[in-house]
């Protein structure tokens, strides 16, 4: 550095002092399409324009002592200079540069980073507009050397003090082009693209939600997260580690590691991995939907179904294996009398019944009753009709067991329906005449799923008709304890609108899986404690259905879950998957850490997939809804917010949603919402952020 000593950290003891005597090389400011302007202050006599600096005291152009202490308030960072001398300061607007657009401060010659210094910074403070975010030392300008270190015609002294900054903060600058942070051209800080502008020519559809006092690079810096530096050579890790083990001894920790291991179920199963996931299992014979699932001791029966126009009469069942699995699916000896779909399958004592139902998608509504006995080998007799049938036909109805009485709820009988239909079960099995309960439900019910615990019944979501879409209500009712029901009551709604969907109930939560929103399957599942006093006290997201499908059957024995068949976006399916519950309510399996491993990686090569396709992130804010169309305010977490035009669904405010690319359209008028946008963004492909695995 030509005799002025080492100035990076641990280098010279005396580094500090003896900066005083660096020389320093002459800042510019750059206007656009202009040369730098004229420094303001004196020359010595005789000696040109852009001359070397100036002497304490003398004239001539150059760094003043107070433009030095400007520059140390200033974000931008100096770093400790090399052998080679010279200290790169990138291109950053400056508190003191002009006003105009373009205003720049800069010094000549940004290459002098030691190369130490760039293998050692961060990644994430790598670049700003291609400009690089130096390493730790000093704040205040120091001797530039240029290209070939000491430069004997340039350099004069310059005898102002240079202090130690404060140590190791900074903050990341970000450029202000337009003066508006979102009005084009792209804005940069730590870490990646901060404010994204539009395409040239183009609107602008993220907005600020609301303005920031400060237009340029100080309003937006306020917003930025500082970051911190560290020295070359020194790696910050974090404080706890495992349970804070970080900090113990070597032997203490090792201790604390096998406590763990021999605490029962404090690691799970012995070199196990819990995995977020389904297994898959033997398929059925046939793809079909509307059919009924049920458990009967340790076998898994399917009943009923379509297959598109085909309305089946037979059953399959398979074995559930020790370890969960399924054997290989059997056709049942004997089928019903009437071949049904979109039915309802309940258990009582020794006996199974089917209930309702449709043959044909448009007519045909089925209002008989069949029963069959269980064998002792866990399989199903001879089906019987029953002689008492329901009021009113129902297709898509469920039905439920309280006490002696089998109920059925809702469906589709002409109309929607919000009705309850009971009947007694007598000691034989048969069933006693169907009666309407006075007390219907709060809304109608068809295409919904329906769950008994504990004398309470639970009604889950539904087929909006007047919209075309699912519904996120939940409502449930307390039995007296004589066959009747107290009136219905609101529960807390799903955050996702469902229709199609399966519900189970498991260790105090009751779930609510797949279905329809109107305008897709659904893969995603939610879980909702039950309250004590009756309701839900919430709901959130668990593991998400190996695909999205509507119209399955769903069943839970012991701590395992099934899934058979079921409607998916291109067609119907036979895959059969199942899974476990763990002492939190969430849906997977135990597996190997090798396979926990891969699955881990598919899931995250599946989401990247995901992100590439919709490429943009945000949550609803705020909906508008217009016929067939959405308007939904979204914002993302920067706080920009945008208008998007999508197809009607089941969007609710709070959700996040990832979409991709559309088509934008400035000063849109909306003459069913008597509005005009701004900038609107027409978006078909959007996807919930929840499930994406």
């Amino acid at each position: 550095m030509g005799g002025g000593g080492d100035l990076r950290p641990g280098g010279h003891p005396d580094a500090f002092r003896r900066l005083r005597h660096q020389r320093l090389r002459r800042p510019q400011y750059r206007r656009q399409g202009g040369a730098h302007q004229k420094p303001a202050c004196r020359r010595r006599p005789g000696e040109p324009e852009g001359g070397p600096g100036r002497v304490r005291g003398a004239g001539g152009p150059g760094l003043l002592p107070g433009a030095a202490a400007q520059l140390a308030d200033h974000p931008a960072v100096l770093s400790g200079a090399g052998p080679g001398g010279g200290l790169p300061l990138h291109e950053t607007p400056h508190p003191s540069a002009p006003t105009g657009a373009g205003g720049r401060l800069r010094l000549r010659r940004a290459h002098g980073l030691h190369r130490a210094y760039r293998e050692r910074l961060p990644r994430g403070l790598a670049a700003v507009h291609g400009h690089r975010h130096l390493g730790p030392g000093l704040r205040y300008p120091v001797r530039h050397g240029g290209p070939g270190g000491r430069s004997e015609n340039r350099g004069q002294i310059h005898r102002h003090p240079v202090r130690r900054s404060r140590p190791l903060h900074h903050r990341p600058v970000a450029d202000h082009h337009a003066g508006h942070p979102g009005a084009g051209g792209g804005q940069r800080g730590v870490g990646g693209p901060l404010l994204p502008g539009p395409r040239r020519g183009g609107p602008a559809l993220w907005l600020p939600a609301v303005p920031h006092p400060g237009t340029g690079a100080r309003g937006l810096l306020r917003r930025l997260p500082q970051q911190q530096l560290l020295r070359p050579g020194r790696v910050r890790r974090p404080a706890g580690g495992l349970l804070g083990l970080s900090r113990v001894p070597a032997l203490r920790r090792l201790a604390w590691l096998l406590v763990l291991l021999l605490i029962p179920g404090a690691g799970g199963a012995a070199g196990k991995a819990w995995i977020p996931g389904w297994k898959s299992a033997p398929a059925i014979s046939a793809p079909r939907t509307g059919h009924g699932l049920l458990v009967i001791g340790e076998t898994l029966h399917v009943i009923g179904g379509a297959d598109r126009d085909t309305y089946f009469s037979a059953t399959e069942y398979a074995r559930i294996q020790p370890d969960g699995g399924l054997s290989a699916w059997r056709r049942g000896e004997h089928e019903l009398k009437v071949g049904r779909a979109f039915h309802g399958v309940a258990r009582a004592g020794g006996h199974v019944y089917a209930v309702g139902g449709s043959r044909t998608d448009v007519e045909g509504l089925l209002d008989s009753v069949e029963r069959a006995e269980i064998l002792e080998d866990g399989t199903l007799g001879p089906w019987t009709l029953e002689k008492t049938r329901l009021n009113i036909p129902r297709r898509c109805v469920h039905v439920a067991v309280i006490g002696d009485y089998l109920y059925a709820v809702g469906g589709f009988g002409g109309i929607l329906l919000d009705s309850v239909e009971r009947a007694r079960i007598e000691p034989d099995g048969g069933l006693g005449e169907w009666e309407l309960l006075i007390d219907t439900m709060l809304e109608r019910r068809y295409v919904h799923a329906v769950e008994a615990v504990g004398g309470r019944l639970y009604v889950l979501g539904g087929h909006d008709k007047s919209g075309g879409m699912g519904i996120p209500s939940v409502e449930w009712a307390q039995s007296d304890g004589e066959g009747m029901f107290e009136p219905w009551r609101p529960a807390r709604p799903m955050r996702q609108n469902r229709f199609g969907l399966e519900a189970a109930v498991h260790g105090g939560y009751l779930y609510a899986l797949g279905g329809l929103d109107g305008v897709r399957h659904l893969a995603g599942v939610e879980k909702g404690r039950l309250s004590a006093h009756g309701g839900v006290t919430g709901w959130e997201y668990t593991t998400s259905l190996p695909g999205a499908r509507g119209s399955f059957g769903a069943a839970v024995y012991r701590d395992g879950i099934y899934i058979v068949g079921g409607s998916t976006d291109k067609d119907l399916t036979n895959e059969v998957a199942y899974a476990f519950f763990n002492d939190r309510g969430d849906i997977g399996y135990w597996g190997t850490q090798e396979e926990a491993a891969r699955i881990k990686k598919e899931r995250a090569e599946r989401r990247r997939k995901i992100e590439r396709r919709y490429p943009h992130e945000a949550k609803i804010i705020e909906r508008l809804g217009a016929g067939r169309i959405s308007f939904l305010k979204v914002q993302r977490e920067d706080g920009m917010v945008a208008w998007l035009a999508v197809p009607a669904g089941g969007y609710q405010v709070g959700m996040r949603l990832r979409f991709s690319n559309g088509t934008m359209m400035a000063g849109f008028f909306s003459k069913t919402l008597n509005r005009r946008f701004r900038t609107l963004m027409f978006v078909r492909d959007l996807y919930p952020v929840e499930g994406m695995d």
